[in-house]
């Protein structure tokens, strides 16, 4: 079962005929995944400077506390993921009542994590948390199944729909309790580009 059935460089993934295909609204129609809440986060420009970075951790502090459980922050670059780590974790533990702690943020890419384990350790320990944020530049867009991902923060422009929808996708299905998903994407009004 697979979500990209084409590669978008067009090497094979070992499916020699599609036996069935479904449509992402058909899978909401029927309930069988959540249909996500798609939400702005306006920026001047998509690179991230000082002040989106400072706007960016202000809104996943307030909203990490108030709706979402388990979020995924997806970047380009592994400096920007490094330094939105060490501003989140910070920003939280100032917070005495916030629900999450730093050791609840964490950051992940080809080459480590924020932990310093093997990485499917560390995605490990991870799933296993009620209440986390996981940054990762891009590495776990797809094939990553954490089903209490409730909300997917893209901070990229991008206009490949596959990648968006497999950013969506990691939010999306049911798990116990969750009744709600929410994608966050960087949007400039200016250029009136969002998903």
């Amino acid at each position: 079962l697979t979500a990209t059935p084409n590669r978008p460089d067009l090497l094979p993934i070992g499916i020699d005929e599609i036996a069935f295909t479904i449509t992402y609204r058909e899978l909401a129609e029927r309930g069988a995944i959540i249909t996500p809440h798609f939400e702005p986060f306006e920026v001047p420009d998509f690179n991230l400077s000082e002040k989106t970075m400072d706007d960016l951790v202000d809104r996943l502090v307030t909203d990490c506390a108030e709706r979402f459980k388990k979020t995924l922050v997806l970047v380009t670059r592994v400096e920007q993921m490094r330094e939105l780590h060490e501003r989140l974790a910070a920003a939280i533990d100032a917070d005495p009542d916030h629900p999450l702690r730093s050791s609840d943020v964490g950051f992940i890419d080809g080459t480590g994590n924020s932990h310093g384990l093997d990485n499917e350790d560390f995605l490990e320990l991870f799933a296993a948390k009620p209440r986390s944020i996981l940054i990762s530049a891009q590495m776990l867009l797809e094939g990553y199944d954490d089903p209490q991902i409730d909300s997917v923060v893209v901070t990229y422009r991008t206009e490949s729909v596959i990648k968006l929808m497999q950013a969506a996708g990691r939010c999306v299905r049911y798990a116990p309790g969750k009744t709600e998903a929410w994608v966050v994407q960087v949007d400039n009004p200016a250029l009136a580009y969002r998903f």
